[in-house]
């Protein structure tokens, strides 16, 4: 499978930054999915039902790249639609030597790891939807704190209303809503109210700190980080 993706990726410039950058988070990823769904206690097969999620979650991003040369879904594309839509539209799906029974629950999955609220109410296909979606959260986050693949030039703008209301409901932001870059990293940091499994906020909760430190002397993000903090302490993080 790791093989396959990889001979995939070498369709692209894998010497571009954002590329590569997209390649080590799939692998990423899919590492995590392996560790919390053996933590979780899943059965063997939905442990490599999650390695297979992991993995393919963004394999619409390098598309999205050499088209828009943006990964802004909301300039160019839904990247989980367009994923799937690579998947199973343009049947790349069949390369992988994947069980087909998966591919119902790989494509409800890499459709709802992104959006807002998850859809659905069949609580097997949820699980993995929930794992996805922490797991991509997790890394993320990871990239901003520990790697700083991800970096934002922090200004003193406002944080725009429908941003800051958003994290004061304790609640995913609006990507549609960002206006400046200060709303980016609110939108970021904002991933902790939406996690799923105790294991996997931990983790997050781990990275989050350190974001909160790196920015605590910005005055546009001293609210937030007062919100995020009165938030760690009702979830005894």
């Amino acid at each position: 499978m790791l093989e396959t993706f990889t001979n995939y990726v070498k369709n692209y410039d894998i010497t571009d930054v954002a590329i590569k950058r997209k390649y080590n988070h799939s692998l990423r990823v899919m590492k995590l999915m392996e560790e919390y769904a053996t933590k979780l206690n899943w059965k063997n097969d939905d442990i490599l039902l999650a390695k297979e999620i992991g993995l393919l979650h963004d394999i619409g991003r390098f598309e999205q790249w050499k088209i828009y040369h943006s990964f802004d879904d909301y300039k160019t594309v839904d990247h989980a639609t367009y994923s799937t839509h690579e998947l199973f539209n343009n049947y790349v799906i069949d390369t992988f030597n994947i069980n087909p029974n998966h591919y119902s629950v790989i494509k409800f999955a890499i459709d709802n790891h992104n959006k807002i609220k998850i859809k659905n109410n069949n609580e097997y296909y949820i699980k993995f939807a929930k794992l996805i979606r922490d797991c991509d959260k997790i890394d993320i986050i990871y990239m901003i704190a520990i790697t700083k693949e991800l970096k934002f030039n922090i200004t003193q703008n406002k944080i725009s209303d429908d941003i800051i209301n958003s994290i004061k409901r304790y609640e995913l932001c609006d990507r549609s809503k960002i206006k400046n870059v200060n709303d980016r990293i609110c939108s970021f940091i904002a991933f902790i109210f939406d996690m799923n499994y105790l294991c996997c906020l931990e983790q997050l909760n781990k990275y989050m700190d350190i974001i909160l430190d790196l920015y605590k002397d910005i005055y546009p993000l001293q609210e937030v980080n007062k919100i995020i903090k009165k938030f760690q302490k009702e979830r005894n993080l």
